[in-house]
């Protein structure tokens, strides 16, 4: 007997993604996916007259982002297509191949129909993604720890607190449950809360705001403290509340105790389709120490000899996640180059693209920025 490709949500609606559309929407776009592909998968031809598992149809997400219902966006793809698609692996099925070895081929051996795929990468990583993904890291401590990182605009050794005692490139400066405190912000034109608070029920207009702030040991600045303010409100910030409760859980205790190695073998799977752009820069080479030199300990001479990197792609790492939130403080908040040093712990030169000179930090308090960050955005 036939079967009915519609006849039940599991051959079309992933589990993970089902609930971000609605039933209504769901159905318009699987209509139309349908259509355009022949109730066929769009790569290999498969279609759900092969009663196999892996061959049941999926709706893929060309960008990773179950949100996007653009039609260009979606695909019709069985499992086994969808899961190279998405991993770059192939999934094993329990069918044999139907094909005729070529002369000269070892006996017992036969040439694949196929040759294998690269999963299509995605240079165009939003915040709205990142966020998608992350949530999908698992258990949950590796999570976390990949939400503070993002949250701060961190790196990852200013997160975790253990390193291997072969792992002499990181100096772990995770913080402690303690390290975080509640707040409340208003607009510096008031001269008390009590002041701010009366405005606000006179007319109704929100000034008083609850924040989060989070004292972070700078990885670069041999620890040295900096403040990072979030709002607690949920439109504003969905992890700052949920972060805020982790932290108290842990009290005195280290709240992410794992080394930077851990939380990558489990948060890589999440993202191995995702690359960055790193734009073109200078790095002066070091002959005798066969190094990258500091800044500040370059020569004239040296600096002469300064080699030019030009822009390139690089796979998605955990340092990315820096990046991408420092991009997203600048363009969506508008952070200046001096908030976005204070907030992240960057150089001047380097959050403002000046002359190394003033490749310094700056120590400004969390109040320059924070009026900013006060956005309904989710």
């Amino acid at each position: 007997m036939e079967r009915k490709i519609l006849e039940t949500d599991r051959t079309l609606k992933p589990p993970v993604y089902g609930a971000l559309i609605s039933d209504d929407l769901r159905s318009m776009v699987v209509t139309q996916v349908l259509a355009r592909a022949g109730k066929s998968c769009q790569d290999c031809g498969a279609d759900e007259t092969r009663e196999r598992g892996a061959y049941l149809l999926h709706i893929h997400y060309v960008d990773g982002d179950p949100t996007n219902t653009r039609f260009n966006n979606l695909r019709l793809l069985c499992t086994k297509c969808d899961k190279e698609a998405h991993y770059g692996l192939s999934l094993k099925v329990d069918m044999p191949e139907k094909s005729t070895p070529l002369k000269g081929t070892p006996p017992g051996s036969t040439p694949s129909k196929r040759a294998p795929r690269q999963a299509q990468k995605i240079e165009n990583v939003t915040d709205r993604l990142i966020r998608y993904r992350i949530e999908k890291i698992t258990p949950k401590s590796a999570q976390m720890c990949c939400k503070y990182t993002y949250l701060i605009d961190g790196r990852i050794s200013e997160a975790v607190s253990e390193a291997y005692a072969s792992d002499t490139r990181t100096t772990p400066r995770g913080p402690v449950g303690t390290d975080v405190k509640m707040d409340l912000w208003f607009p510096p034109e008031f001269h008390s809360r009590e002041e701010a608070f009366k405005a606000q029920k006179d007319d109704g207009i929100k000034r008083v705001h609850p924040i989060s702030i989070y004292t972070v040991a700078t990885a670069k600045r041999r620890g040295r403290p900096r403040t990072v303010a979030l709002p607690l409100d949920p439109t504003m910030e969905p992890w700052a509340m949920e972060m805020m409760q982790y932290f108290e859980e842990k009290g005195d205790d280290h709240v992410f105790p794992m080394t930077r190695q851990a939380v990558w073998k489990r948060a890589r799977h999440v993202w191995a389709d995702l690359v960055y752009i790193i734009e073109d820069y200078s790095v002066v080479i070091d002959n005798e120490a066969k190094g990258i030199l500091e800044i500040d300990t370059q020569t004239t001479e040296q600096k002469r000899k300064s080699k030019r990197i030009d822009r390139h792609k690089r796979r998605w790492t955990l340092h990315a996640l820096r990046h991408l939130r420092a991009s997203d403080l600048v363009d969506y908040y508008m952070l200046t180059g001096a908030e976005l040093s204070s907030f992240g712990g960057w150089t001047i030169s380097t959050a403002m693209n000046v002359g190394s000179s003033v490749g310094r930090y700056l120590s400004l308090d969390w109040r320059s920025y924070v009026r900013k960050m006060l956005r309904k955005r989710y």
